[in-house]
C-alpha cells in the first residue's frame, strides 16, 4: 500500500538579534531607466524608475513577526531631478517636445501583505524611514520583499507624454547611505529597542552612481499586463511518475490600455520563477518547513524546464483587451526520493514576476 504524500507547489503573483533572526538583503539597479508606466499598485499613468529590492528574510525556526522594517541613518533626498524630453501638446504632425523639462520624482515603496500590493511613499524624518505603514503591527510572512522607486504620481502627469527612445537626464537625487532595522516585538521603529540589520549584497554607497549619468532610452509601457493564477491545486504522483509531468496551474494573461495605433505591434512579456533561496532548483519541503525533509522537483513552462531567476519570454500578443493562457507544470521527481521521505504534506512557494518585454 502506497503511504500518504501530497504534493503541493504554491505560485504567488513578486542576523541574529534579541528578538528575531532576519537578514536582508539589497539589490540594487546597476542602471537606471525610466518607465513610461511603473507597474501596479501604481496607476498606469505613474512613470519613474525601480532603485532596487529589499528582501527580509526571517529563520525557518522563527516565529516572530517582523516589526515595522525601516531605513536608517538615511540622507536620500526627498525629490530627485530628471531633465529631459516632455509633451504638452501637439500638432499635426504629432507630439511636441521641450527637450529639456524637468520633471520631480519622489521615493517610494513597493511590497506585498496579506495577498495585496502597498504603495507607500518615503519620508526620511530624522534620519528614519519606515518602509510600511504597519507599524505596531507584525508582519508575519517569511519573507517579506520591498521594491524601491522613484516616481512621479502626479495627476497633471502621465508617462504617456515621455518620448519612446527619448534621452533623460539625473540631476538631483540619490538615496546616499543607510542601514536597516526592525522595531521592538509590538513597537515602533521611533521606540527604544530596534534591532539594526546588516545588509547582504551591494551596500547603499555615499554618491549615488546615477547623478548627471543618461538613464537610457525610455522603457515605454504604456499597455498594461494583467497575470492571474487560475487552477492553482495539489497534483498527483501517480499522474507524474506515468506521464513525466503533471499540471498545478494555468497563467491568464489579460493585455489592454493599447493604444489605438498599436493594435498590430506583438507584445510580450518575460516570466520569472523564484523561491525564497533564490535558488535555481526548486524543493518542496514537509508542511512547507524549510528544516525538514525534502522533495526535490522541476517546473515546466512554454515547453522548457525553470530555472529559478532566469526569465521566460512569453510573448505574441496581439490588440487590445485580449487573453492569453499559458499552463504550468511539475516534473523530474524521483520515485526513490519520494520512497525515502516520511508521509505528509510536501510544499513550496513560488513567486512569480511579470516584466514588459521592450517593443520599441
Amino acid at each position: 500500500m502506497q503511504k500518504p504524500i501530497h504534493l503541493i507547489v504554491i505560485l504567488l503573483c513578486i542576523t541574529t538579534s534579541l528578538f528575531s533572526t532576519v537578514t536582508v538583503t539589497y539589490d540594487m539597479e546597476p542602471t537606471l531607466f525610466i518607465q513610461a508606466s511603473l507597474p501596479l499598485p501604481f496607476e498606469p499613468r505613474n512613470f519613474g524608475a525601480h532603485l532596487g529590492t529589499l528582501t527580509f528574510q526571517r529563520s525557518a525556526d522563527d516565529t516572530t513577526p517582523i516589526y515595522d522594517p525601516s531605513l536608517i541613518a538615511i540622507a536620500t533626498n526627498n525629490t530627485w531631478n530628471i531633465t529631459g524630453p516632455y509633451s504638452w501638446g501637439s500638432n499635426a504632425y504629432g507630439p511636441v517636445y521641450d527637450n529639456n523639462y524637468t520633471i520631480n520624482l519622489y521615493p517610494h515603496a513597493v511590497y506585498r501583505l496579506d495577498g495585496s500590493l502597498v504603495l507607500n511613499r518615503l519620508s526620511p524624518n530624522a534620519g528614519k524611514v519606515p518602509l510600511t505603514t504597519t507599524g505596531s503591527n507584525g508582519i508575519d510572512e517569511s519573507t517579506f520583499i520591498v521594491d524601491l522607486y522613484v516616481a512621479n504620481v502626479d495627476k497633471h502627469f502621465s508617462g504617456s507624454q515621455l518620448k519612446p527612445n527619448g534621452k533623460y537626464i539625473i540631476d538631483e537625487g540619490d538615496f546616499g547611505t543607510f542601514t536597516v532595522a526592525i522595531a521592538a516585538p509590538n513597537k515602533t521603529i521611533w521606540e527604544p529597542g530596534r534591532i539594526d540589520l546588516p545588509i547582504i549584497g551591494l551596500s547603499p554607497s555615499a554618491t549615488s552612481p546615477y547623478i548627471g549619468v543618461d538613464s537610457g532610452s525610455v522603457e515605454f509601457h504604456p499597455e498594461r499586463y494583467i497575470l492571474t493564477i487560475q487552477n492553482n491545486f495539489p497534483f498527483s504522483l501517480d499522474e507524474v511518475f506515468a506521464t513525466g509531468k503533471a499540471q498545478i496551474a494555468q497563467f491568464q494573461l489579460y493585455l489592454t490600455e493599447v493604444s489605438p495605433y498599436n493594435t498590430a505591434i506583438s507584445y510580450g512579456v518575460y516570466i520569472t520563477f523564484s523561491n525564497y533561496a533564490n535558488s535555481e532548483a526548486f524543493c518542496m519541503h514537509r508542511n512547507n518547513n524549510m528544516g525538514d525533509y525534502a522533495i526535490d522537483y522541476c517546473l515546466f513552462f512554454l515547453g522548457q524546464d525553470v530555472i529559478g531567476g532566469q526569465r521566460i519570454l512569453w510573448d505574441g500578443f496581439y490588440g487590445n483587451n485580449t487573453t492569453y493562457y499559458q499552463n504550468v507544470y511539475v516534473k523530474g521527481i524521483s520515485a526513490s526520493q519520494v520512497d525515502s521521505v516520511p508521509e505528509g504534506t510536501y510544499c513550496d512557494t513560488i513567486y512569480v514576476t511579470i516584466t514588459p518585454q521592450d517593443h520599441i
